[in-house]
């Protein structure tokens, strides 16, 4: 994971552990992450990985199913931000996707989202005040 790809607050994973950790700084030959114990700490690039977003993360994050499959999520406050997982198709080699759209005022966007930092950025972006919890 590179470190260009991150922001201050995004998650990340600790590939040697599976420990979650927040992003507290970027600079040259490294990034400092808050560890779960509250001290923060200098990781290489390398030791880290994105973690995958998931339907758990969006529902304990207020985003409600909008399908009784469980497919489509949407979380309203005077915006819209749907996250909607495709299956893929295995027999014609398309993997699953995630897709991401918000429609706030007269910006709209849409993206795939794949990872928790990527829905992060997202709404920062468009200044949505709400912080993604793990």
């Amino acid at each position: 994971m590179k470190a260009s790809e991150l922001m201050i607050g995004d998650y990340v994973k600790d590939s040697r552990n599976g420990n979650i950790l927040k992003v507290y700084g970027i600079h040259d030959g490294g990034i400092s992450v808050l560890l779960p114990n509250g001290e923060v700490a200098a990781y290489y690039e390398s030791i880290l990985e994105p973690i995958p977003l998931k339907r758990v993360h969006l529902t304990k994050n207020g985003f409600c199913a909008k399908d009784a499959q469980d497919i489509e999520f949407v979380f309203k406050n005077g915006y819209e931000i749907m996250v909607e997982f495709d299956g893929g198709y295995s027999e014609m080699n398309i993997p699953p996707i995630i897709s991401l759209s918000i429609q706030f005022a007269e910006k709209d966007l849409w993206m795939q989202c794949d990872y928790v930092h990527i829905l992060q950025k997202a709404m920062r972006l468009f200044e949505i005040p709400k912080q993604i919890k793990l």
